[in-house]
């Protein structure tokens, strides 16, 4: 996954590189995999993005690709962070 790179998206930058999200210039609090599930649903463009792609591309290893509730915890984590004033 590239990270050197800031993205723009309506009230939000994601600082790819630092690994960081903001709204409205203000931090917003994302654990390091809720950051990877945002670059890698960032880098689709638009298209959906299925549980086996983001296990194959965020949990990597194999141990955490069995670990079906990462998979549906890590994107709610990211959609109520974006919500939030």
């Amino acid at each position: 996954m590239p990270h050197a790179r800031n993205l723009g998206f309506g009230l939000f930058r994601l600082d790819a590189g630092g690994r960081v999200l903001y709204r409205d210039g203000k931090r917003v609090a994302l654990t390091p995999k809720a950051v990877d599930v945002l670059i890698a649903l960032i880098g689709a463009n638009g298209q959906p993005v299925g549980k086996d792609e983001l296990l194959r591309t965020v949990w990597a290893s194999a141990a955490m690709r069995r670990s079906r509730r990462a998979i549906r915890t890590r994107p709610s984590i990211v959609r109520s962070r974006r919500v939030e004033p």
